[in-house]
């Protein structure tokens, strides 16, 4: 018991310790933080009303990158593997290449007018459409989700909707795995395709919250939904069924409005509220402890997690917080007394 108790206050303290170091990116723009993406240690962010931003910190300065300040409502940033920058807007979806040291060089800033000209308008067949969710497929074709289904872009630039089975096509949220496998976050339920979004199915059992805001995946397969209103859940498919995680009475989270879900390499998942802070868990969701982001008396509208362990958050008219206690060298400190919690239990 004794031992349990040190290894919990540990736990604990160190988790207090990583809630003090969340440290603003001093910001030139206003508005709210949809989105964020990042390559190469530099940050993109897609704002409400003031564009989409880049932050290196070679040289510790936001620049604007969009065209002509004409990109707003930037509600999804994605890069592919090909370097290329996609930004989901109101109305359109742009592309960006983003050149190699981009940032840290200063190779394409708004220093340089021309390379403002990059951006490309993708597609007109989504025209007044909300871009909510971008991702891609293994043969690298751009897929969207939209308040009004969902639209593949080929590589010959031709666009086609693949909708068929989707009882509601509000799209609030699209992620396609490593197996090609889609999946459809909606106003009213998750739906799966293993066809290349040819046909959809419903796999909403167990969702008492079917208002679904993000959906990702660990490397070890377990499949993760965040509700607003809802909390989070994760998916048994040998039962075909969800079970809330979050709703622990000691070590959940308290509020169910889940803004942002990400999980990293070793499969520790972060998990933002709105107004009460953000969440992590060692344990698959078993247990949370909360690790600050509401000390700002601002909403938190995205998370984001940088493949080097950095963790972003991007809030309601406050700009961006990092927070790199959960870095790769600092994992292995934390990771010890988390192993000592989940052992003693």
């Amino acid at each position: 018991m004794k031992f349990r108790f040190l290894s919990i206050l540990f736990f604990c303290t160190s988790l207090t310790f990583a809630q003090s170091i969340w440290k603003q990116l001093v910001r030139p723009f206003g508005g709210s933080i949809y989105s964020l993406a990042e390559v190469s240690d530099t940050l993109f962010i897609g704002t409400s009303d003031s564009g989409i931003w880049c932050f290196s910190e070679g040289d510790s300065t936001w620049h604007r990158i969009d065209d002509n300040k004409i990109i707003n409502d930037v509600y999804s940033l994605k890069i592919d593997s090909a370097n290329n920058l996609y930004a989901g807007c109101a109305g359109n979806v742009y592309k960006l290449f983003l050149k190699s040291g981009y940032g840290n060089d200063s190779t394409v800033t708004p220093s340089k007018p021309n390379d403002k000209k990059k951006w490309e308008v993708l597609t007109e067949k989504p025209k007044d459409k909300m871009i909510y969710s971008i991702d891609f497929t293994k043969d690298n074709n751009v897929v969207f989700g939209t308040n009004d289904g969902i639209y593949e872009l080929n590589h010959n630039d031709s666009i086609s909707t693949i909708n068929n089975g989707l009882k509601n096509i509000c799209i609030n949220y699209l992620y396609i795995d490593k197996y090609n496998t889609f999946y459809a976050g909606t106003v009213s339920g998750i739906f799966r395709s293993t066809d290349s979004g040819k046909n959809w199915e419903e796999i909403s059992n167990g969702l008492q919250n079917g208002n679904i805001r993000i959906i990702t995946k660990s490397e070890k397969g377990l499949l993760y939904a965040a509700t607003h209103g809802g909390g989070v859940y994760l998916f048994d498919s040998t039962k075909n069924k969800w079970t809330n995680i979050s709703n622990n009475k000691r070590f959940g989270i308290p509020n169910p409005y889940i803004s942002g879900l990400v999980c990293d390499n070793d499969g520790n998942l972060f998990a933002s509220t709105y107004q009460f802070g953000v969440y992590y868990s060692k344990d698959n969701g078993r247990n949370w402890v909360k690790i600050g982001g509401d000390e700002f008396g601002r909403m938190i509208y995205s998370l984001f997690l940088s493949p080097n362990g950095k963790l972003y958050i991007g809030t309601f008219g406050s700009g961006v917080y990092v927070n790199d206690y959960f870095s790769k060298d600092s994992k292995k400190i934390l990771g010890a007394s988390v192993k000592n919690l989940i052992r003693s239990k």
